[in-house]
């Protein structure tokens, strides 16, 4: 199972970048749109 050891460490090594790139994003597009439980439902059943 080596290969997916390497996988782990990988995922662990990006994550961070991403994370960050996230926080930036949402940062830069300001607040996050939260969903009404309409839409949550309706993009549920799709």
């Amino acid at each position: 199972m080596p290969s997916d050891d390497k996988q782990l460490v990988l995922r662990a090594n990006t994550f961070p970048s991403v994370a960050d790139g996230l926080d930036a994003y949402i940062s830069a597009i300001g607040d996050i749109p939260t969903l009404t439980a309409e839409e949550e439902q309706a993009l549920a059943y799709r």
